[in-house]
């Protein structure tokens, strides 16, 4: 059998990482050079093919103080311990001084000795760029003031939420068109040739550093969204697109490097079109969210194209816990949906073992939560110990998922009868072998049916791999029909 580690994955598993709280638990003054090969060895053989680290670039400690400890943000950080102190707070890594390695997790050259680490256990890097705004107090506004967004007295008299004075000039805050400004952050403006020529240095720079990059609210710098966002504030306009030169210029140059973007309001598909290798799909969480079952298997009826450079997740660093928003057993059904669909999975660090706690980016400092006693147990390799947690879930979940046929093999949804059921019915091809995965997403009992493949004819057994079971008795035979009846959040992987 063809070992997936012996294949580049067509869908890959990313792991994210919040690299700031993270790195704590190995020590308060490890650096990223400093992570044992075990910790890396183990996300390999749990199917793991990029690393995310989020959150390595420096921030302004002067803009702390500043922006950090507003009342919402501060009951925020109560929610995660009422232990936190001050020196906790680290600033938002998605309000950066400069594209340098923050100095609470080592230097450059402990991020490329991390590199090399993993890419010689055949695990790649994804590392944030953040393509519309720096900190308010980052040196390079004084440095490069012509690469940001400036604006005359009236507009910041008229507005000084969104804009700020910095010396003798007015500056417009990071914002999305939406919602108000973020004001730690300062506007890059993409109506200047100069501020694409300083991004464009800053995002080739970053290319020696991983080998991917996730961007950043991406929509944001598209040139009608920008006009729309950013239009009244000036007569200068430079229309050309940044992205698709950009990307393709490093395309260019490394055509395996990735990019991947944070996407919303239906902008995926154009920046599939400029060039980015991924987008996220939100809707998928969204449908799950809400439990509107019709809708997710309407939206995963789109072509295969689409779906292929879609990142599936149930968790991020900017979503609240699975557990909190779909609760255990829709969290556990959710789980084996996302990871057996094309595009690439991405595993939040914490999700595996149920953690319900979710960081506020601004905090650098970890408390431990309490944790199942079968997590204990399997971290000392004692014998294997039973149980239904989320830990228990996901060590069934990833052993059976990072098989090759879910990484290197063809996918299709299956048309079930009745059409109008919550099960989601699908297939996986690879080599010789098929597998049917099944999932019941409704609050009561399904029963569907749907075409037997063709190499299961003569078969005399059907064996449940999610679940270790042969011959299950939520599936019998009619005919050329499978039928499969399964309870509320039942899921199974079936295969001859």
């Amino acid at each position: 059998m063809i070992s997936v580690n012996d294949q580049v994955s067509m869908y890959p598993t990313l792991y994210e990482i919040n690299t700031r709280p993270w790195i704590k638990t190995f020590g308060q003054n490890t650096t990223l050079s400093d992570i044992p090969d075990h910790y890396w060895i183990e996300l390999k053989d749990r199917g793991v093919d990029y690393i995310w680290l989020m959150g390595v670039w420096q921030t302004s400690p002067t803009s702390i103080a500043k922006h950090c400890f507003h009342p919402d943000l501060v009951r925020s950080y109560d929610r995660v311990s009422s232990h936190w102190r001050k020196e906790d707070i680290t600033g938002s890594p998605y309000a950066i001084e400069d594209y340098v390695v923050s100095d609470l997790l080592g230097t450059t050259q402990d991020l490329l000795s991390l590199k090399q680490q993993i890419n010689g256990l055949g695990i790649k890097l994804i590392l944030d760029f953040i393509p519309n705004h720096f900190n308010t107090d980052s040196k390079l506004v004084q440095e490069h003031p012509n690469v940001f967004l400036q604006v005359n007295h009236d507009l910041f008299e008229s507005d000084k939420y969104t804009y700020f004075k910095k010396g003798d000039l007015y500056f417009a805050h990071g914002r999305d068109p939406y919602f108000a400004a973020w004001s730690d952050t300062v506007q890059i403006n993409y109506f200047s040739k100069d501020a694409h020529i300083f991004m464009q240095q800053k995002l080739n720079d970053l290319t020696s550093y991983c080998d991917g990059l996730r961007c950043d609210m991406a929509m944001l710098v598209l040139p009608d969204i920008f006009e729309k966002t950013w239009g009244h504030t000036t007569e200068l306009r430079y229309q050309l697109d940044f992205w698709s030169m950009a990307i393709q210029k490093i395309k260019n140059r490394n055509p395996h490097f990735i990019f991947m973007a944070e996407a919303y309001w239906d902008t995926e598909w154009r920046l599939h079109q400029l060039g980015f290798d991924y987008t996220y799909d939100n809707t998928l969480l969204d449908l799950l969210q809400r439990h509107q079952i019709s809708d997710l298997k309407g939206h995963l009826s789109g072509t295969l194209e689409y779906q292929e450079q879609t990142v599936r997740f149930i968790e991020n660093h900017d979503e609240e816990r699975s557990l909190t928003t779909l609760g255990e057993e829709m969290a556990k059904a959710s789980a084996l949906l996302y990871a057996t669909l094309p595009g690439m999975r991405l595993h939040y660090d914490g999700q595996w073992k149920g953690e319900r706690q979710r960081y506020p980016v601004q905090m650098g400092t970890f408390f431990p939560s309490d944790e199942c006693p079968c997590t204990l147990k399997n971290q000392l390799r004692l014998s294997a110990y039973p149980c239904s947690c989320m830990s228990g879930c996901y060590d069934e979940l990833l052993a059976v998922t990072n098989r090759p046929v879910f990484k290197l093999g063809a996918w299709n949804r299956l048309q079930v009868e009745p059409k109008e059921t919550n099960c989601v019915v699908m297939s996986w091809s690879f080599q010789d072998g098929t597998i049917i995965v099944a999932l019941n997403l409704g609050k009561s009992e399904c029963e569907v049916k749907t075409r037997l493949p063709q190499k299961w004819k003569n078969s005399e057994v059907i064996n449940d791999l999610l679940n270790s079971i042969s011959n299950p008795t939520y599936i019998e035979f009619e005919d050329h029909t499978l039928v499969i009846r399964l309870p509320a959040f039942k899921t199974c992987l079936l295969s001859t």
